[in-house]
Order: C-alpha cells, then structure tokens, then sequence
C-alpha cells in the first residue's frame, strides 16, 4: 500500500507516515514545493513523502491446529515418569481438534503432581531460537522501549522549551489549560512494563500537533491581517515585484514610498497604480546617453567587470557603433590588456578588421603611453581589459594603476544580467576600488526577471549606459532607458 503524506517539515511527514503506516514503512520518494496560501497570494515550502508499508497488515488465518506453539515462557517439572513418556510416544495422532485435548489434560495432570521448587525450570524464547525464528520476543520488546522512550523524551524537550517561552500566569490564578495538561505530560512510568504505554505517547504527540497548529494559526492571522492592510492596488503591484524576483527589503520600500506618495484613491485601482509606478521608475533610476567630447583629443573609454560577463563582444558591439554609425561615423583605436585568455586577442582582432578599425595588445604599462601617442587623431578609443575576481584585492590594485595611466578617462563596470542581486552588489562594492563611472547589463535575454537589476540601480543609485540582449555584433546593443524595464516590467501583469 502506497500513501503520501504533506507535512511543514520531513520529520513531520515522516511521524505522520509511522503513526499511520507503523514502523515498517519504506521511504519512496522525498519531494519539496510551494504550497499556495491565503488565496494564492503567499507561499509556503512543504515536504511530500511518497511512502509505502513494509508488509501489509492482515488478520492471522484461523487454523484447525498450530502448526506449531508460539513461543511462551512455560512452566515444565523436571523428570518426567517413564509411563507417561512411554504413554506420550506410543499415543496415536489424534484425528481431531477436540481429540487433541485430552493428552494435553492428562500431561497437565501429571505435572502437576510434580510440581516444586526444585523440579521447576523455565523454558522462555529457547525453543523459537531452535527452530530458526526471530530474536527472542523480550529482546525486541526491550529495543521498542528504548526506541519509543527516546521519542518521548524528545518530544518532552519540545514541548518544555514552548512551555518556558509563555509567560508565566500569577499565583492566584489556575494554570492555563494547555500549560496544565503538558506539565502533567509525562505519567510516572511503571518500571515492571515491558513497553511504555501506547496512550501515553499518543497523549504526547496529540499535544505537540496541537501546538504546531497554534503556531500555524497565528501566522496564518499574521498574514491575513498584513494582507488587508495593503490596498488592492498595492497588494497586486507587490506580487509583481515578487514575480519580477525583487528582493524582500526592495519590495517593502517600495510599498511603502509608493503608498505615501500616489494618490489614497489610486492605490486601491490596479491599473492606476501600474502606471504612476512606471512615471515613479522613470524617475528613479537614472541612464545616461552617448557622452559628447568634453575635451579635444580622443574619447577614451574602459571596459571592466568579472570574469565571463561578456566584455570583449561588449566592446566590440560599442566599437561597431561608433564605426559604423552612417550619420556620424567615428574613427576607432582597439586597445587590450587581456592578455590570458586564449583566443581573446584573435578574437578582438577579427573585430577590429570588420569595422575598420586599427587593434593593440598592450602587454605593460609602459606600453600605454607610446600607444597613445600614435592614435592621437582617433575619435574613440577603446580599452578591454581582462576579467578580476572581485574577491580578490591585489589584482583589482593592479588594474587600476594600470587604467590611471589612460589620464581623463570614462569606465563602464560590465555585470551579466543572470548574475543573482547579492552578488552583483557585492561586485559593484568591491570594484569600486577601481574606480567606474556606469554600469552595462548584458546578457539581458537569458533572464526573464530584471527586479535584481533595478534593484540594484535603486540601491547604488549608479547610472545605466548600455544593454546587450544577444551574441551577434553589431546588433543586439542598445543604450538603456526607462522605457525598457517598463516594458519588461509590464510583460508579467
């Protein structure tokens, strides 16, 4: 028989399973999903265990005669007289169940004439360990005992700890009743037993799930009574934000500016609420265009960011824009410091032939300087660089020497769109001892949530120049606007 059990917790699940099945339960499958709560608007995480019974419990089958005696603590004299062993051996089988009585009787008979301290001796569990059987029926009993005595102390402990965390009641008036009942929990347990008693555990357990559904309850009316506080606007926009996987800290400013700063009668329509959202977005973050030339001389721009985020066809995207723009085409210098990846100079190379634009690897940091000098009469110059470890300080140290010998310079801090908020932000920290002027998202089409990257924009505050949203050069590049994350914002409602 195969059942499953739903519980908050496997250990839950599983004494839900013991309780039902008995002990000797197999363990099938184990799977872990969100289960809707409160009309869908919450979730919570439980644990399914697919079970199934070890044996099948059946009704013992009713037999003419045993097969043979269970094993029984006996009471037999010691010699037995020759008549009646000879009487015993040379008696037919009896040919029914009520014959089999009488020999039975007179053996009783004669033992008890023999009955005496010195003539006893007891026969207990010896004759089911000849013929092959299970350990001894006591053994098992003992195990059992200790095995339902741990849990018992267990779920003492566990009801214990709730029990000293309630304040505690003046002495005039009488223990709350649930307080009462678990202090007299645990009845004194009659040493002689050979098994705890079954109504005491389950006197046990019936207390402990009544305190887990206390507990259940209040977070249930927890929820409910924060759920009615958010106006119907509100509350939809905040499972947006969920959906679009918003940090929790993110999602509850932005309740709470959003709810003093719209209208009161507009945060209870859907729609109205959506759209001052956007207005509030495009407020908020902040993009910047192609920068103009504030000084003569070539723009010099750098490329930097971890490793793997997509820098090198980054820049050649940014160099094909400027190279190949028809209304306002830009002269264009290459420069790279990668220098350890394999194929990355080749490939930037390839680059530099399709748009028409002259390529250096410069190897030092004495090799800036010349490299500047023979590419004064370039519009733009790019410079990629290889990828750091943000984590690693004495390599991020080195990079920014090596980009303060460029002089006035802009520098984009390159981060993938499928990178998980808390390390984006930890990257955009730690990079800061570089030094950067704006962020370029790319990767932007292998994610279908952007709330990590607006988090981090509200959170840094830092400007947004560009975005990449494909492999293919020149296209799939595009500046970054408002406008955008708008559009992917709206795409979930």
């Amino acid at each position: 028989m195969i059942q499953k059990f739903v519980a908050d917790t496997y250990h839950e699940a599983h004494l839900k399973a013991r309780m039902e099945l008995g002990e000797d339960l197999i363990v099938i499958q184990t799977k872990t999903f969100p289960q809707k709560i409160w009309g869908g608007i919450y979730s919570r995480e439980v644990v399914e265990l697919t079970v199934a019974a070890a044996r099948d419990k059946k009704e013992p089958p009713v037999v003419s005669a045993p097969v043979r005696p269970a094993p029984s603590e006996e009471i037999t004299s010691a010699p037995v007289p020759p008549k009646a062993v000879l009487s015993s051996r040379t008696a037919p089988y009896p040919a029914s169940s009520g014959a089999t009585q009488r020999p039975r009787t007179d053996a009783a008979t004669a033992k008890s004439h023999h009955t005496g301290p010195q003539g006893l001796r007891r026969v207990h569990g010896i004759r089911s360990n000849q013929e092959g059987m299970a350990e001894p029926h006591s053994q098992r009993i003992e195990e059992e005992a200790q095995q339902t005595a741990k849990t018992l102390e267990l779920l003492d402990a566990i009801i214990k700890h709730r029990n000293n965390k309630q304040p505690a009641a003046p002495s005039t008036q009488a223990a709350p009743p649930r307080m009462a009942a678990a202090a007299a929990l645990r009845p004194p347990i009659d040493e002689s037993s050979d098994r705890p008693s079954l109504n005491s555990l389950e006197q046990r357990l019936n207390e402990l799930f009544s305190l887990i559904r206390d507990m259940k309850t209040s977070a249930g009316q927890a929820l409910e009574t924060q759920a009615a506080a958010v106006p119907a606007g509100l509350m939809h926009l905040k499972r947006q934000f969920q959906n679009q996987e918003f940090p929790a800290e993110i999602i509850d400013e932005f309740i709470e500016r959003l709810g003093k700063e719209l209208p009161p009668l507009s945060i209870h329509n859907e729609k109205i609420v959506f759209d001052e959202t956007a207005k509030w977005l495009k407020r908020l973050l902040h993009f910047t265009p192609h920068p103009q030339p504030t000084r003569p001389g070539p723009q010099i721009f750098a490329l930097i960011g971890p490793t793997g985020v997509g820098k090198t066809t980054t820049i050649a995207k940014l160099a094909a824009t400027y190279a190949l723009n028809v209304k306002d085409r830009k002269s264009v210098a290459l420069f790279t410091l990668d220098t350890y990846r394999i194929g990355g100079t080749q490939q930037l190379d390839q680059y530099a032939n399709l748009i028409d634009a002259t390529m250096e690897v410069l190897y030092e940091p004495d090799d800036v300087l010349p490299a500047l000098e023979r590419h004064q009469d370039k519009d733009i110059i790019l410079v990629d660089t290889a990828g750091r470890c943000p984590k690693d300080a004495v390599e991020l140290g080195n990079l920014r020497n090596f980009i303060n010998l460029f002089g006035p310079i802009r520098t984009y801090l390159v981060l993938s769109a499928t990178t998980k908020y808390s390390d984006m932000h930890d990257t955009v920290r730690r990079f800061q001892q570089v030094g950067f002027d704006e962020l370029i998202f790319t990767k932007v089409d292998e994610t279908d949530t952007i709330g990590p990257l607006v988090s981090l924009l509200y959170r840094t505050a830092l400007p947004l120049a560009y975005l990449t949203d494909g492999q293919d050069v020149p296209d799939n590049f595009m500046p970054a606007s408002a406008e955008y994350f708008v559009s992917r914002f709206a795409g979930t409602c």
